[in-house]
């Protein structure tokens, strides 16, 4: 009767094996497409050290992972694909492949720079002279009291009037 011993060895054996696989893979997969991704790009292109450009694109990685994973499998696919023709086709395989890389990288980090398409850059646009502001007017004086001299600072005298006010009658 070792029969059903055998069979539950098995059974959780392979149920073990199977879960210590995704405990490995899983992480393995996980860091894989985060620090192999942008990691060389981060360090030609920010100067980083390897360490914080590791850490770096991790993080970034982590916030687009299934996108990320995504570029991953299908860049791995078409290298795959052109390892299959004699290993001749990666040679025209792989450079698609990095590019679309390049192309995730730009588009994540925000370092693509600004081109217009062309080989050459592209020429300034001039820009339109700002308009000038217009000359202030003098205020035109409305009654003969506006124009006339200040008010001296005699005792007695009427106070000033305001210029914005209308004018009051004499007294």
């Amino acid at each position: 009767m070792a029969l059903v011993p055998l069979i539950l060895a098995s059974l959780i054996g392979h149920l073990l094996t199977l879960i210590g696989f995704f405990l490995c893979v899983i992480p393995a997969v996980y860091l894989l497409v985060a620090w192999w991704l942008f990691t060389p790009l981060l360090i030609l292109d920010k100067h980083l050290d390897f360490w914080p450009a590791l850490e770096c694109s991790r993080k970034v990685v982590t916030c687009h992972w299934w996108l990320c994973f995504g570029l991953a499998l299908v860049a791995c696919l078409v290298a795959l694909v052109g390892s299959i023709a004699c290993g001749v086709g990666i040679f025209f395989t792989m450079p698609i492949a990095v590019g679309a890389m390049v192309v995730a990288y730009e588009d994540i980090f925000g370092a693509r720079a600004a081109t217009t398409g062309l080989l050459a850059p592209p020429e300034p646009t001039p820009t339109a002279p700002e308009p000038a502001a217009p000359a202030p007017t003098p205020p035109s004086p409305t009654n003969s009291e506006s124009s006339a001299a200040p008010p001296s600072h005699e005792t007695g005298s009427a106070p000033a009037q305001p210029e914005s006010g209308p004018p009051s009658p004499p007294p």
